[in-house]
């Protein structure tokens, strides 16, 4: 199930994407800030890469799948650099405002700090266990799952107009539009984990930061010291915050390529003659 439907999946979360996005980058996207940028390229040469990976071995190309993955270890390190971008972006404009009054910095703040967690876990997890085909290719197939509450919510904001029943406050409704598709990607990754209990560990990996994601994004001032983090976060210089993104994804790779190596054989010596 997972390597035949891998791209389908991986063409609908595009598809959100650009549907989610339009309005905002892609319809007008000579107007929208470079941290956006950033993030939006990384990430689609990220989903591009798992497509080619997924047909790859489909296809069975294991030559152009290795180095595709050799690829992923320069990659990797560029997507989580984008997402630090948006961090920047977010942190920047928390410390330099009346922070009592913005409600929305520290939620979005907080679920990109989960998301860049949830990143690093599962493409280390991915490498560790790269000898298990089925392990390898199911952590890196749930990478999208963690961060698909942003153009989903998108996406269904500009198909529909839900109402508001319960008056919400500006700060729960928020959470509402992120938690709704996180519930939905759980719903989702525990379906095709009861389809492979045996590979399905990666979605369960995948389910904890979507939970988590879901439930901090109502509730970040309750988090000890996350405002005051920010805050510091936004004065730092951004060479120091991308590069330690870069860094961050870079050593994610490189654990797990250590950690996934055989264990060495121990080679007698040969006993001396007497």
């Amino acid at each position: 199930m997972l390597f035949r439907w891998g791209l389908p999946y991986l063409a609908f979360m595009v598809l959100v994407t650009f549907v989610g996005f339009w309005p905002t980058y892609f319809g007008k996207i000579d107007r929208v800030p470079l941290p956006f940028h950033v993030h939006a390229i990384s990430a689609m040469i990220w989903l591009s890469l798992l497509a080619v990976q997924t047909w790859s071995i489909q296809q069975r190309r294991n030559a152009l799948h290795k180095q595709v993955g050799k690829a992923s270890f320069l990659l990797f390190p560029l997507l989580i650099m984008g997402l630090v971008a948006i961090v920047n972006l977010t942190a920047t404009r928390y410390a330099a405002g009346d922070q009592g009054k913005m409600v929305f910095e520290p939620a979005i703040g907080i679920i990109t700090f989960v998301a860049i967690l949830g990143y690093l876990t599962l493409f280390h997890l991915a490498i560790k266990h790269r000898r298990n085909a089925r392990l390898h290719g199911a952590y890196l197939l749930a990478t999208p799952l963690i961060l698909f509450e942003s153009p989903a919510s998108r996406a269904t904001g500009n198909l529909f107009n839900w109402p508001d029943f319960a008056n919400r406050t500006p700060l729960q409704q928020f959470g509402d539009s992120v938690a709704v598709p996180d519930a939905m990607c759980i719903a989702f990754a525990l379906l095709v984990y009861a389809s492979d209990r045996k590979h399905g560990k990666p979605w369960l990996v995948a389910v904890f930061f979507l939970a988590v994601q879901a439930l901090v994004v109502y509730v970040p001032d309750a988090i000890p010291g996350f405002n005051r983090f920010l805050a510091a976060f936004g004065t730092l210089p951004a060479a120091v915050t991308l590069g330690g993104g870069l860094l961050a994804g870079a050593l994610a790779g490189w654990l797990g390529w250590e950690q996934g190596k055989p264990p060495s054989r121990r080679v007698p010596s040969p006993q001396l003659a007497e």
